[in-house]
């Protein structure tokens, strides 16, 4: 039964068919409304998802009934057995190879023998017990994205020293049982977990764990007040997404390790907790979409100067932004948006140093929260929930990504503060939805790597800074809904915006608003004044465009034309297109097979047992595949001839072997003869084994990117002297670099940055025998890594990851290539030691952000082989050595961010370097930075004795043009005329091309030919 419109409809559609003489059935009805209200398109689309349907995440009940469902819109007759079919290949692959070979052929019969099959596979859902017992002999359990169901089962166990357990995105449910607050680190987020007070109020508690992420369970409640037991230990808590209720607990302030607090998207009440100001290491606090309310605490900014993330965002906090705030130097991400916040923006948010350095995002890795033995910043993907570009999205890790400011949908009123001019690397800056007045300050310009302004529902008045549309990386900018007045900048990028970014402000006029100004003239602008400048460059323009067509006349004709015109060029050259198209599709489903090959050909799993009876293998490089597991203790107990050892680019875990199972002390430290281990970009975790140092003939170590710890070895100097490559990079090695590595007397390339190294750099660098030398860099093959039946230095390509000219590249056999030095990023301070200078054969030198102070020694001056120097972010104090601009080769030349005095040398090659270089050094002056220093004339060059010297210019500008055209059609005319227009030329040409094309596709074919027999081979 119709009603409504429907209704309506079909009265005046029966009406109109029957007066037409139609006879209204059923199947006319039908056909009718589905004309009306199911369009043929909408059909279409249902049939082909019905085409496409697969059970993907649904049961099978689920499954069938959508199947159903679309089923009706396949528009072909549905035969049973084919339905049965369609069903069954649309299965899961677990259900799917038990049904298909049964061959049902009643869908209901199907339907339901899925259904048991579906209940039999899931009850391996559910953990048995006796799995969660084995849990005391793991170090590591990683069973995320499984689909695991029910509840854990509290055991009387002991979990095994940081021990990490990650069960997320699964459906287990329940409490969370005692014994897994023993675990080093512990994921259970994505979850069902309903309950919390029973796992961290348990006296059984142990005080080991680092981290704990709890977040988008169902846990309800309020916060459990007993987290003494974990002070000294937690520093990571995410509880965010579940169902929290009541106040913050005093007793979180009590873990004063803390570095991360996330408590996003619950339903807390009450204010922040003073205690919290204990939590000194604090990085990162979010705390947003809850119902807290009272004035922004004082002691944030007091106490928690280290905060990188703070998010407020979405509660109900009130009265103004405390001034305290400014003491958060190190802040990237600072979102108080959508509170009740009145007052002023505080003048002081220009002290936010972060906000000031442009640098570009760090690489981090976007998939495992907790990794191997250990939880650190490092390991931890932070994530907040930001409005970028108008939309809410979970932004992960944006400390790395972007510096925000957004302060949008409250009560704030006044100016802008001009100090926001300070912040040049901020990225997106949100003052949207409140009550700020005043004119937009042009100090906005500054911001160059601005990509987010929204200033919209304002009270903002004057004009638009023309000079916004320098900053080219802006992609979105809303001035909607202010009281702006005058002409639109429309220039650069700005040009591309819409008139949507602009409207609600009635005195605004311009091209996107389609609004002329005031004193915009509708007639042709006068020309007068111009006349016979005009008139020059018209008659030049013509005669320019004039030749340009010519040009192109003559040459599109004289070289397309016969090809056109006479048959034979065109059936050569067909021929031609057609050779060469064949080629491109062969060479291209030859290079897609290869691909196919390759990606096939990647190693999972461990290293297989068997492998320890190739007692002679002189070389085990399994690189760049997905092996994990611990590095195996029998490489060193049955390779012992093992001369080149590289597991780079796997995930192997745990410490380095040093002995093996039994207690023997035969490990990788037994490899006497070993020239080249290469652990780089692993899981690895401990220090480095002392039995290494028996390793005397080692020409290249590299265990960078990995989670080493501890002090570097002093023994690496005193026993390993034939290093010529020692890469430690991106580890966590602390304390001095010891002075015995001043030993390594033939090291070419050394790689200590992105550790925790304090102290200074020791004197003794000079030492470096190897670096002492100028010369040019030996020829090496860079195809075959093996070669022969021998394995040496000469056959195997070593490689590095080195940060070169501010990027991160794999470098090839380093030791011939360049001399290297990075202590980069560290914590070590104290002068640069002057016997840096005697290092002559040195290429690169980063020392960039330490606390390194004094003068930049003029030592340096003597590096005439010196390609890149980075000594940013440090304290050197006094003037820049003027002979840097002798050092040719100098390529980049990075001293930013220091405490620099002076003129900046201003000579050679040093002329062409940016800017950027030089900034952040308060007292530096000179031409690059276009600050004038003390005793420069500022009065204006007169430029009157010019005009007749530009005269000349143009004159010549257009004499060299002229001559260009002239030069064009001469040599054009002159080799190729006589071909086009005597017959016994083109005739001689046509036999050379026909030559020179035989010649080229005969190479080509024995080149394809050599490459396939040496790719079989």
């Amino acid at each position: 039964m119709l009603i409504g419109e429907a209704e309506h409809w079909w009265r005046g559609t029966h009406y109109m068919l029957t007066a037409r003489g139609v006879v209204v059935d059923w199947d006319c009805f039908r056909r009718m409304f589905l004309e009306k209200y199911f369009p043929e398109s909408v059909r279409h689309a249902k049939e082909a998802k019905f085409m496409r349907l697969h059970q993907g995440r649904m049961t099978v009940s689920e499954y069938a009934m959508k199947f159903k469902h679309l089923a009706r819109f396949y528009s072909q007759g549905i035969a049973e057995a084919w339905k049965c079919q369609k069903f069954a290949e649309g299965l899961k692959y677990d259900l799917k190879r038990v049904v298909v070979p049964m061959a049902i052929t009643e869908f209901p019969a199907l339907v339901e023998k899925a259904k048991v099959i579906e209940r039999l596979e899931g009850g391996n859902d559910f953990v048995p017990e006796w799995f969660w017992s084995k849990l005391q002999s793991l170090n590591e359990l990683n069973m995320s994205c499984n689909s695991l169901k029910g509840t854990i089962p509290n055991l009387p166990i002991k979990l095994t020293d940081y021990n990490v357990i990650i069960l997320g995105s699964n459906q287990l449910e329940g409490e969370i049982p005692t014994f897994l607050s023993q675990a080093f680190a512990l994921d259970l987020s994505k979850n069902k977990i309903s309950d919390l007070n029973s796992f961290f109020c348990t006296k059984s508690a142990t005080t080991a764990m680092l981290t704990l992420d709890l977040s988008n369970n169902q846990i309800t409640g309020q916060l459990p007040n007993c987290w003494k037991h974990l002070k000294n230990s937690l520093e990571y808590l995410d509880l965010s997404n579940n169902k929290l209720s009541g106040k913050i607990p005093k007793s979180i302030g009590t873990l004063v390790n803390l570095q991360a607090l996330v408590l996003r998207n619950n339903s807390l009440t009450g204010g922040l907790p003073f205690t919290l100001k204990n939590c000194s290491d604090l990085d990162i606090l979010d705390v947003s979409e809850n119902f807290l309310f009272g004035p922004i605490p004082s002691w944030i900014g007091e106490n928690l100067q280290e905060l990188k993330i703070l998010s407020l965002r979405v509660n109900r906090f009130f009265r103004s932004v405390p001034v305290n705030l400014c003491y958060l130097s190190q802040i990237h991400f600072l979102d108080l948006s959508r509170n009740n916040l009145t007052g002023r923006i505080p003048t002081c948010l220009g002290n936010f140093t972060a906000m000031m350095e442009r640098e570009r995002p760090h690489k981090f890795s976007m998939f495992r929260k907790i990794t191997s033995t250990a939880a650190s910043p490092n390991i931890y993907d932070s994530n907040v929930l930001f409005t970028w570009k108008g939309q809410d999205y979970v932004f992960r890790n944006p400390e790395f990504l972007l510096k925000s400011i957004d302060l949008s949908s409250n009560d704030l009123m006044g100016a802008i503060p001009k100090e926001i001019g300070y912040l040049v690397g901020l990225v997106s800056l949100n003052l949207s939805r409140n009550k700020l007045d005043g004119e937009i300050p042009t100090e906005i310009e500054n911001l160059s790597w601005l990509e987010f302004l929204d200033l919209s529902r304002n009270k903002f008045s004057g004009k638009i800074p023309f000079n916004l549309s320098k900053i080219d990386r802006l992609g979105v900018l809303d001035l909607s809904n202010n009281d702006l007045s005058g002409r639109i900048p429309w220039e650069g990028h700005l040009e591309t915006f819409d008139a949507s970014w602009f409207e609600g402000n009635l005195d605004l006029c311009g091209k996107p608003l389609n609004k002329s100004c005031l004193g915009d003239k509708t007639t042709a602008k006068p020309e007068e004044p111009a006349v016979h400048g005009e008139e020059d460059k018209s008659v030049f323009n013509e005669a320019l465009y004039m030749s340009l067509g010519l040009g192109f006349f003559a040459g599109f004709w004289g070289l397309l034309g016969p090809i056109i015109l006479w048959k034979p060029w065109r059936i050569a050259y067909l021929r031609f297109l057609n050779r060469v198209t064949d080629y491109v599709l062969v060479t291209v489903e030859l290079n897609i097979a290869k691909c196919c090959r390759w990606v096939e050909s990647y190693l999972t799993g461990g290293l297989p047992f068997t492998l320890k009876n190739c007692s002679n293998l002189d070389i085990l490089d399994v690189s760049e595949n997905f092996l994990f597991g611990p590095i195996p203790s029998w490489i060193g107990e049955n390779l012992q001839e093992l001369k080149i050892l590289s597991l780079r680019v796997n995930r192997f875990f745990r410490s380095v072997p040093w002995k093996n199972p039994m207690g023997s002390p035969k490990s990788i430290g037994t490899l006497v003869n070993l020239q080249a281990l290469v652990l780089r970009n692993n899981s690895l975790t401990g220090g480095l084994p002392f039995t290494l140092k028996n390793c005397s003939n080692l020409d290249i170590l590299d265990v960078s990117e990995n989670f080493l710890f501890g002090p570097i070895p002093s023994w690496i100097g005193e026993n390993l002297q034939e290093l010529k490559i020692l890469s430690l990079r991106v580890n966590r090695f602390f304390r001095s670099v010891p002075v015995n590595l001043c030993y390594l007397s033939q090291i070419h390339f050394l790689d200590l940055s992105r550790n925790n190294l304090t102290g200074r750099i020791p004197t003794c660098l000079g030492n470096f025998t190897a670096m002492m030398e100028r010369e040019r860099p030996h020829k090496f093959s860079m195809f075959r890594k093996i070669t022969s039946t021998a394995a040496s230095p000469n056959i195997y390509d070593s490689n590095v990851l080195f940060t070169w000219k501010g990027q991160d590249y794999v470098f090839r056999n380093p030791e011939f290539l360049l001399k290297s030095i990075d202590l980069s990023s560290n914590d070590l301070m104290g002068a640069i030691p002057k016997e840096i200078g005697y290092l002559v054969g040195l290429v690169s030198l980063n020392l960039s952000r330490n606390k390194l102070d004094g003068e930049i020694p003029t030592e340096i001056e003597n590096l005439s082989w010196l390609e890149f120097l980075d000594l940013s972010r440090n304290k050197f104090s006094g003037k820049i050595p003027f002979n840097l601009s002798k050092i040719d080769r100098l390529g980049v030349l990075d001293l930013s961010n220091n405490d620099l005095s002076g003129r900046i040398p201003w000579e050679g090659h040093l002329e062409t370097f940016d800017a950027s270089w030089f900034e952040g050094n308060l007292d530096l002056c000179g031409k690059p930075l276009n600050k004038s220093c003390l005793g420069d004339k500022t009065t204006a060059k007169p430029e009157e004795p010019a005009v007749h010297g530009e005269e000349d210019k143009s004159v010549f500008n257009e004499a060299l043009y002229m001559s260009l055209g002239l030069g064009f059609f001469a040599g054009f005319w002159g080799l190729l005329g006589p071909i086009i227009l005597w017959k016994p030329w083109r005739i001689a040409y046509l036999r050379f091309l026909n030559r020179v094309t035989d010649y080229v596709l005969v190479t080509v074919e024995l080149n394809i030919a050599k490459c396939c027999r040496w790719v079989e081979s």
